[in-house]
């Protein structure tokens, strides 16, 4: 439908200014003290209400403070919800968990009980355009850039993320991020 392309070029153009934004050093996030939770029960209102999926389960497991960008957080955890949304059944779960680490570091782990990504396709997900099926990915709105985003973010919020993920079982994009003293 138009209305359902419209919406689609909107989020690729925002995307691709994001994207440009993060490559070219011109955005720098803030060094804040941010709840994680509270911005990861924000980013899945917001989610939820997109109606990709009407009945995907979701949980949070701790609890906890970063050093970072609250803005560039919520972005974050969007990207990612959204990832796990557009591929988990309806009845499945999404999970996010909080952990503090022993080196002053929070982990954030987004984990789904959805299609999971082919293991020859895992290094490349963090790619730019990159999708792992793209069919799929076009049919429930995707861009190829959320993840990519998703580096550039926690890599300008003195971070690392990583990607897991078993054909069948599911997907889990685990990130760290300085912890709030």
């Amino acid at each position: 439908s138009i209305r359902k392309n419209t919406i689609r070029l909107e989020r690729l153009v925002e995307d691709l200014l994001d994207l440009s934004k993060l490559e070219s050093d011109g955005w720098t996030g803030r060094q804040d003290s941010v709840d994680i939770k509270e911005v990861a029960r924000e980013a899945w209102e917001v989610v939820a209400n997109s109606k990709v999926r009407d009945e995907i389960n979701f949980d949070i497991i701790g609890d906890d403070k970063v050093i970072g960008d609250r803005e560039g957080l919520f972005q974050i955890f969007r990207n990612l919800l959204e990832n796990s949304v557009r591929h988990t059944e309806n009845g499945g779960l999404v999970s996010i968990s909080i952990l503090a680490t022993q080196d002053s570091r929070i982990e954030v782990s987004v984990s789904d009980n959805g299609e999971g990504i082919p293991a020859d396709a895992l290094p490349r997900v963090f790619e730019r355009f990159y999708r792992a099926d793209s069919s799929r990915a076009r049919d429930f709105g995707g861009t190829g850039l959320g993840l990519a985003i998703v580096r550039h973010l926690v890599s300008e919020m003195d971070g690392e993320v990583v990607a897991e993920s078993k054909l069948g079982k599911g997907t889990t994009i685990r990130f760290t991020l300085p912890a709030a003293t």
